[in-house]
């Protein structure tokens, strides 16, 4: 069932306030460009006097937010869900694909612990030069982790192109924002981890 989405009254809608049209898949190069020429109509250095000046603070911190929140998918999605009447799911169910996803992260950031924790012990330069194979298995497990989250990613953004072109589906829209939450964290701890190696 394709909804198209109905603002709910009395919420706050970010995509007003940037001067974006509600879109699960606004792109962040559209999102920065909208927070500009918005952000640049606004900012408080332009005022004439202080009492314009503080209007245009309070306007020139909502056009932040909103730009914090759009520019994030997680976020974003969770915003036009609740714009559009949908409730935040409490708690989390991973379908069995992102299940998949999710053991092969885990399995690459528990090898990466492991490694980290026993170069940490290295003191001696042999010592440290005899895990140089371990290391580069293990970026390349990290590596092989990154590439499944950017193809998730990318599975992601065509299925919020679809909603965008068909209308949101709740149903849709609810688990999209779930995952997009999942994958964004399991991105990060990704990338720490390889930063982690590199040091």
């Amino acid at each position: 069932m394709w909804l198209r989405v109905r603002i709910s009254p009395g919420m706050l809608d970010y995509f007003t306030i940037l001067g974006v049209s509600p879109q699960a898949s606004l792109s962040l190069d559209a999102a920065r460009a909208a927070f500009q020429e918005r952000g640049a109509a606004v900012h408080p250095d332009a005022a004439v006097d202080a009492a314009e000046r503080e209007a245009r603070a309070a306007e020139f911190q909502l056009v932040n937010e909103a730009y914090a929140v759009l520019s994030a998918r997680p976020r974003r999605l969770k915003h036009l869900l609740e714009l559009a009447g949908g409730q935040v799911a409490k708690g989390a169910v991973l379908d069995e694909s992102l299940m998949t996803v999710f053991a092969l992260v885990n399995q690459a950031l528990q090898q990466a612990d492991a490694f980290l924790a026993k170069s940490a012990t290295a003191t001696s330069a042999l010592a440290k030069a005899l895990l140089t194979t371990e290391a580069l298995t293990t970026e390349d497990v990290l590596v092989t982790a990154a590439q499944v989250l950017v193809a998730r990613q990318e599975t992601l953004e065509s299925l919020l192109a679809r909603m965008d072109a068909e209308g949101l589906d709740l149903v849709l829209l609810q688990h999209a924002a779930q995952e997009a939450a999942f994958l964004e964290k399991w991105e990060l701890q990704v990338q720490q981890r390889r930063l982690r190696l590199l040091n």
